[in-house]
């Protein structure tokens, strides 16, 4: 999943915008995006923030209806 602070377009089904981002973390409002995809790990640079279990829950959520589990 994705992580993205641009919140101005349309969100798309499954897309799970983050509350109290900044607790989280991050320096602006954001949005998990449904797009799943995997990266090598070499590739991330550090760590932004972490979710909290309102976060975990919306996520958990999301997903399995997205993969129908």
């Amino acid at each position: 999943m994705a992580i993205t602070s641009n919140t101005k377009n349309p969100f798309r089904i499954g897309d799970c915008p983050i509350k109290d981002y900044v607790s989280a973390g991050l320096l602006k409002p954001s949005v998990i995006k449904s797009a799943i995809s995997s990266i090598d790990k070499s590739l991330i640079l550090k760590k932004l923030g972490t979710l909290f279990p309102d976060n975990l829950g919306l996520l958990n959520k999301t997903l399995k209806e997205l993969l129908s589990l």
